[in-house]
């Protein structure tokens, strides 16, 4: 009887799949809203080669997006910082004062840089959601194949309660 109810409770532990969903940031979270590592998703996905590729495209699109969006706030905070400390007035070998101005070369550069992060970082939650939805598709979560194993303690005496 005790071979029944163990292997009973064996194939429903293993019959528990989990739900993901999407977080911000192109996280992954479980059904206990942990984050879930971007390798773990990949070897979730390694069998649905489809879905693997769009989580892969997100993941590099939001690499991408986020080296346009720091490194142009990077560029404009250079050319701001160079233009309002920076030496302005240089003294030539002949006496003159000549003024040097800061051209706002590298604040258009990051500006730029800036604005073209903005549609790629977008754009990468979809594949990433894409990802996801797929993976979840696979998984069927039914909240009854949960076993819940409680202590139980009462005036008959005390006991386990195993639930399925």
């Amino acid at each position: 009887m005790n071979k029944i109810v163990v292997l009973a409770f064996l194939i429903t532990s293993l019959s528990y799949a989990q739900q993901y969903n999407y977080g911000t940031g192109g996280n992954v979270l479980d059904a206990n809203n942990q984050r879930v590592k971007a390798d773990k998703v990949r070897q979730l996905l390694k069998n649905n080669q489809e879905a693997l590729n769009q989580f892969n495209a997100g993941r590099d699109k939001k690499t991408w997006g986020n080296v346009l969006f720091y490194g142009g706030i990077g560029l404009a905070t250079i050319n701001l910082v160079t233009a309002v400390y920076g030496d302005t007035l240089t003294l030539t070998s002949s006496g003159q004062l000549v003024e040097n101005r800061v051209t706002p070369t590298l604040a258009i550069i990051g500006g730029s840089l800036f604005l073209a992060s903005i549609p790629v970082k977008l754009g990468y939650t979809k594949k990433v959601k894409t990802a996801v939805n797929a993976l979840n598709e696979r998984v069927t979560y039914n909240e009854k194949t949960r076993p819940e194993l409680l202590v139980v303690a009462n005036g008959n005496g005390l006991g386990f309660k195993l639930s399925f």
